[in-house]
């Protein structure tokens, strides 16, 4: 047996303590006597249950509520014991035993227990809306009292991480029962905050949970301030009316780093900044000169320069330039070249061009790369009529449902492996709504899942990667880090890999 042996919880119980390290060197170092943090959103949450949204907006609310078997680091891949103190893989590398702790309590003060364990990994296998981080999963079941083992469909090298991700929080399952409705809105788990109060279209807020067997978290009072503009949101900032801003926009980062009191951060993100198509009946997209047509007619350093104010880097894959499985060294998607461009749409069915809708968001981050883009596009034929609705009402009525014909997605992947790429590109997955079909991409897909040797998945994921693009049925733009933007006297802030992975228990004032 392959055995990992928790360091029986000592540097969860520290989370507190550490809270003063980290966060900008500007600012008063007296006591802020403050206990609270508003911290800005730039969408409403459709669910705040762990399980049943895979909004990052809805996965960072929820993991202040819920807690996973395992705790990750700010990267997602690090795992420490939590609820889990040990956990034993077989030799097969296709089940795992967890050890539960025995001192864990839900917010409504039952102790949590490996029936609820058992039932939120089922329960989250019943709704399936987490397709990535539980792709891998087969079923869960309870030895006894303490113990758990989750038997996977095969081996995966990553599955780690998928447990410890916010979407594998496990909840109450008499609470949930009772009214899985009202449970969306106001879960009941076992984390460091539990929810006060919804105001719809206003804000989310939470309390801090003082019985929390982790240490009670420093700040008391967690309001989730909804901004549909983000703008709006690092003005708000600057004026005091929010702590901290994650993702602000790229052209605020010299104002806000100029003004006493606030600081900036960057570190390494998933983030990821493509085009895509759609190919239901009757896209201009089915045929592959009009998207390599597409492809050559962007030029990706001036979408960059222009999208991101210099703080991005032009993309030649589906996965962040920095991460695990990019495509092979050397490799380069097409690149600008108008005649080209030109080229491919005189042999498509449409050599004089088209006019094409787009619907994207009415955040700065969305509609700057299409604006650019759009004039690009029209040098060869293609004329974007460009619409913006709500970050929410693009994900559920346009992205879900793949009521599109053409758009892109600046992507902050929820999990660090290609895997969060699958539900995207399978026949017939999930978030494939567009209803891409390529027998060879799911071929690969399928083969990347079976191969337990990183080095030759690796080559694989660099495989279909490369694929996609050649045929384009991807166009990477640009990636770029995470940011932050916060108030200076606000301490243990990391700038996370994912921006749903913050962990505001972490966090404090100034003393």
């Amino acid at each position: 047996m392959k055995k990992v042996i928790g360091i029986a919880c000592v540097a969860a119980m520290l989370l507190s303590v550490l809270a003063g390290c980290g966060g900008g060197d500007k600012g008063n170092e007296a006591s802020t006597g403050r206990d609270d943090v508003i911290i800005a959103i730039l969408d409403e949450p459709t669910s705040i249950c762990n399980m049943m949204s895979p909004q990052t907006v809805a996965q960072l609310v929820s993991r202040q509520i819920t807690e996973s078997l395992v705790l990750t680091d700010k990267t997602g891949v690090n795992v420490s014991p939590h609820i889990a103190t040990e956990w034993e893989f077989n030799d097969a590398g296709d089940e795992i035993l967890f050890t539960l702790r025995d001192d864990v309590y839900f917010h409504n003060g039952e102790k949590l227990t490996a029936d609820d364990v058992v039932f939120s990994y089922m329960e989250n296998l019943r709704i399936g809306v987490m397709e990535t981080t539980i792709a891998y999963y087969d079923r869960m079941e309870k030895i006894d009292d303490t113990h758990v083992r989750l038997y996977l469909t095969l081996p995966f090298p990553a599955i780690m991480a998928c447990v410890g991700a916010s979407d594998c929080g496990i909840v109450s399952k008499k609470a949930y029962e009772a009214d899985p409705d009202a449970f969306s809105r106001a879960p009941v788990s076992s984390g460091p905050y539990k929810i006060q109060e919804w105001k719809s279209g206003e804000s989310i807020t939470l309390v801090a949970n003082e019985n929390y067997w982790g240490g009670a978290p420093s700040i008391k009072n967690v309001t989730f301030k909804i901004f549909t503009d983000e703008n709006a949101a690092s003005l708000a900032l600057q004026n005091g009316e929010v702590d901290i801003c994650f993702e602000p926009p790229p052209m605020d980062k010299e104002r806000i780093e100029n003004t006493d009191g606030l600081s900036w951060l960057s570190d390494t993100g998933l983030n990821n900044c493509w085009l895509y198509f759609g190919y239901k009946e009757g896209s201009h997209f089915l045929d592959e000169n009009v998207r390599l047509a597409v492809a050559y007619a962007i030029d990706k350093e001036a979408v960059t320069l222009g999208a991101t104010d210099g703080l991005g880097y032009v993309s030649n894959s589906s996965i962040f330039g920095d991460w695990w499985g990019y495509s092979h060294p050397g490799y380069r998607a097409p690149q600008n070249d108008i005649e080209k461009a030109r080229e491919y749409l005189a042999k498509s069915p449409y050599p004089n061009g088209f006019d094409v809708e787009v619907t994207t968001t009415n955040s700065a981050s969305y509609y700057r790369f299409w604006e650019i883009a759009q004039d690009m596009l029209a040098e060869i034929g293609i004329n974007v009529i460009l619409s913006k609705v709500d970050m929410g009402t693009w994900i559920t009525e346009v992205f879900w449902n793949g009521n599109y014909e053409f758009d892109g997605w600046l992507c902050d992947m929820s999990f660090p492996d290609f895997c969060d790429h699958v539900p995207l590109w399978r026949t017939g997955a999930f978030l494939n709504g567009g209803e891409m079909h390529d027998p060879y991409v799911d071929e690969l897909l399928d083969a990347q899942e079976l191969i337990p040797d990183s080095a030759e998945r690796l080559q694989i994921i660099r495989d279909v990667n490369e694929y996609m693009t050649d045929h384009g049925y991807l166009i990477p733009l640009y990636t770029y880090p995470n940011f932050a933007a916060f108030n200076s006297n606000l301490r243990g802030v990391e700038v996370a890999t994912m921006n749903s992975n913050y962990k505001v228990n972490q966090w404090s004032w100034a003393n």
